[in-house]
């Protein structure tokens, strides 16, 4: 773990799936990231579930993250799960051709003004 916190705290931001993980790059080291789900998710999950790594009730001073748009990314319920726990809202999925560089050159655009090692970004109340 303390290496994972002394090179996310050197990023200048992180890529990654929603999930727990994210608790280290947003709670510990407040980075600004780009952040990909599945539509499942973001259609089951409500709205605080969906922010709970970027919103300020969560978060003193939170930098700016981006989401995956729900049109760069297509559900694949077909798909085997890497973790075999069923629930609605888990199914594998994957980032539209061309799209992940589009999100990527958005979000640097973003983060431009934020120097590495924090900062102070807007962020959902």
């Amino acid at each position: 773990m303390a290496e994972t916190v002394f090179w996310c705290n050197r990023s200048l931001l992180f890529i990654t799936a929603i999930g727990s993980g994210l608790a280290k790059y947003r709670w510990v080291c407040n980075r600004p990231g780009l952040i990909v789900r599945g539509e499942n998710f973001e259609r089951d999950a409500g709205h605080r579930r969906l922010h709970i790594f970027d919103a300020r009730r969560y978060m003193e001073s939170p930098t700016p993250v981006v989401f995956f748009s729900p049109d760069d990314v297509e559900d694949d319920p077909s798909a085997p799960l890497l973790i075999d726990i069923p629930r609605p809202d888990r199914v594998n999925y994957r980032v539209k051709p061309g799209r992940v560089r589009l999100r990527v050159i958005e979000a640097l655009a973003c983060f431009d003004q934020i120097p590495v090692g924090g900062g102070d970004g807007q962020a959902i109340d």
